[in-house]
């Protein structure tokens, strides 16, 4: 194997091995290395995620992103297919529902003209009308709700496989191994040294490593506010057989709910705050049964538990360092 890389990337979970895809699109003969700790991706941030997405925020640069993310979903198979065969992201689009408390209304409001303006396919419901097409979802002090139509979940693993083999097939060598530290000289990325001790050289290292983002960096000198946050999700089997797939719904308590199908329901609780590693303790504990739905919390809901980190950042922006570009 050889030891000198155009670009070395840290991390080979979805993000690591989009870059490389479109590195090496853009540039195909370069000489670039995805190095990933775990291939079965057991604890990966990647494959524990909910899979959602949505174009309702309030922040332009994160809908402008989510509008460019629906339109890749939309030539996903082709753009990513390999000897012919097309990947399937699993991706369903049967909307997010926000459901709006008083205190929410006129930050919601603001948030939906600017999606609006954006070109976004969000529109306002009011309750009644929440009540006559999602009669399922709990109006307790609901002033209304921002319906997103073309939002919905996809499967995090097989959008994760699909850029790791078109990767591949693309001249990325993949190494299993963990990444010990960035070497740098004069301001600039000079490679990285496993966690063995061997040494790899490159012109530019990209830190992908997710929650563990800081720690890799603090190896360069630089000092990421990203920390791991841990939550939980957990599952409720229900006997709400809906003929349909629901939309997922996201209460004012911060509470979220993602219908899997039949009777099945994924359930999940934001944490308020900016980071605080107290408001990243989110767990079942946390949430009050008499926040849930009715249809969900009755005597024969029956709920499992599965954990899940992810990075929580002070900053909404990336940046650069002499080759070195933090995740």
């Amino acid at each position: 194997m050889s030891n000198a890389f155009d670009v070395i990337i840290a991390g080979g979970g979805v993000m690591g091995c989009a870059t490389a895809t479109y590195l090496l699109r853009a540039e195909p003969a370069l000489k670039v290395a995805v190095i990933e700790r775990d291939p079965t991706y057991a604890r990966s941030s990647t494959v524990l995620s909910d899979g959602n997405t949505r174009l309702q925020f309030n922040l332009k640069e994160n809908i402008q992103m989510s509008l460019y993310g629906l339109e890749v979903l939309g030539r996903f198979g082709d753009d990513l297919a390999v000897d012919g065969e097309q990947p399937d992201p699993g991706f369903r689009q049967q909307g997010n529902l926000f459901l709006i408390d008083a205190d929410s209304e006129t930050e919601s409001r603001e948030g939906l003209a600017l999606q609006q303006a954006l070109g976004c396919d969000v529109a306002w419901l009011e309750p009644g009308e929440i009540a006559e097409r999602f009669p399922y979802a709990s109006l307790d002090g609901c002033v209304g709700a921002t319906f997103g139509r073309l939002d919905g979940t996809m499967s995090p693993y097989a959008v994760l496989q699909a850029y790791r083999r078109k990767a591949a097939a693309l001249g990325a060598q993949f190494i299993q191994a963990e990444v010990g530290a960035i070497t740098h000289a004069d301001g600039r990325a000079t490679g990285t040294r496993l966690a063995t001790g061997e040494a790899l050289q490159a012109g530019a290292v990209l830190n992908a490593t997710g929650p563990w983002a800081a720690r890799l960096a603090a190896t360069a000198g630089i000092a990421l506010p990203v920390r791991p946050i841990k939550r939980q999700v957990f599952i409720v089997d229900t006997d709400l057989r809906p003929e349909w797939i629901l939309p997922a719904f996201f209460f004012p308590s911060g509470l979220y709910c993602i219908h899997e199908g039949e009777g099945r329901f994924m359930f999940g609780k934001s944490s308020t705050g900016s980071g605080s590693s107290a408001a990243g303790r989110v767990c079942m504990r946390s949430i009050r049964w008499t926040e849930m739905p009715s249809w969900a919390s009755g005597p024969r809901s029956r709920a499992c538990i599965w954990r899940m980190a992810f990075p929580g950042t002070a900053f909404n922006s990336a940046t650069r360092w002499g080759g070195i570009c933090p995740s």
